[in-house]
């Protein structure tokens, strides 16, 4: 059974309430360098969409756009934010829904073989 943060929220241990403030803290951070990234490359992708249809599956190349920096950090947040979604289910967050939304993507398996 799904569990919204809403009625979460007045039973969650500090524990709990922790692990999800910090993974809006991420999320937020995460967002943030992606916007950055997104409006680096949105030049390129509409150029590329006008003279060459075929550029637009190369994505590679757009990669190289984004800075040493901007990419470890990213790799970085995703490391922890993984290490937090797993902490949520061994903590007893597993029916949380925005728990059950985010943990593939984050840890790579499905929350049901938790």
């Amino acid at each position: 059974m799904t569990v919204s943060i809403d009625d979460f929220i007045p039973t969650a241990t500090e524990e709990q309430k922790q692990v999800l403030f910090n993974l809006a803290l991420l999320a937020e951070r995460e967002n943030e360098i992606c916007k950055k990234y997104n409006e680096k490359i949105k030049p390129y992708s509409e150029m590329a969409k006008k003279e060459n249809p075929i550029i637009q599956e190369d994505a590679g190349d757009f990669a190289l756009l984004a800075t040493k920096e901007e990419r470890d950090e990213l790799k970085r947040i995703r490391e922890k934010m993984k290490t937090l979604y797993m902490k949520a289910v061994e903590i007893g967050m597993k029916d949380l829904g925005i728990i059950q939304r985010y943990y593939e993507n984050y840890v790579g398996e499905s929350i049901n073989n938790q």
